[in-house]
C-alpha cells in the first residue's frame, strides 16, 4: 500500500529522485490513490519537465489531503518508519540503527536535532544500548541488547 505521508517527507527531505515521480504514481494508481494530479503523474511522459512533475506531485498529494510536513516533521517521520521496520523485522537491528544515525548526521544543521535528534523520538537508549554492543562478546547478551533495541524501536515507531 502506498505511504503517501511516507512519501512526502521523502519528497520534503529531498529523497525522492524526480525520476520516479511517475513509478510512484503509477504504484499509487493501482493501489487505489484516485485522484486527477495522481493519474496526470502516472501518465507523465519523458517530455513533462523535472518541475512539472514535481508540482504534479505535490497536487497529487494535497488532493489525497496530505500537505507536505516541516523539514523537522519529515525527520521524524522517517526515523519512525526505520524504527517501525527494525520492531517488525523488515530491517535489521544493525541497518536500522545505521539508517537512523545517517538520517540525525543529515540534519545536524537543524538546531532541533543536537545530539541524538528530536528529543521527541527518544533515541537515547537506543544508540546507548547500540554502543555497548561493541565491547560484548557473548552472543547471548548481544542477542538481548539486539532485542531491547527492537522493543525501543517499537516504542520510536508508535509515537
Amino acid at each position: 500500500m502506498t505511504d503517501l505521508k511516507l512519501l512526502a517527507a521523502k519528497y520534503v527531505l529531498d529523497d525522492l529522485d524526480v525520476d520516479k515521480l511517475r513509478e510512484i504514481a503509477v504504484d499509487a494508481v493501482c493501489d487505489g490513490v484516485d485522484g486527477r494530479s495522481m493519474v496526470f503523474l502516472a501518465g507523465a511522459t519523458p517530455a513533462d519537465t523535472p518541475a512539472d512533475l514535481r508540482e504534479l506531485f505535490v497536487s497529487a498529494l494535497r488532493e489525497q489531503g496530505v500537505q507536505l510536513p516541516s523539514t523537522l516533521d519529515a525527520m521524524v517521520h522517517l526515523i519512525q518508519h526505520v524504527a517501525s521496520d527494525v520492531a517488525e523485522a523488515r530491517r535489521s537491528v544493525s541497518d536500522g540503527v545505521g539508517e537512523i544515525g545517517y538520517l540525525l548526521h543529515c540534519a545536524e544543521h537543524d538546531a532541533d536535532f543536537v545530539g541524538t535528534g528530536d528529543p521527541r523520538l527518544g533515541l537515547e537508549r537506543v544508540f546507548a544500548l547500540h554502543h555497548s554492543a561493541d565491547a560484548v562478546h557473548s552472543a547471548q547478551r548481544r542477542l538481548e541488547i539486539d532485542a531491547a533495541i527492537i522493543k525501543e524501536c517499537a516504542a520510536i515507531g508508535r509515537r
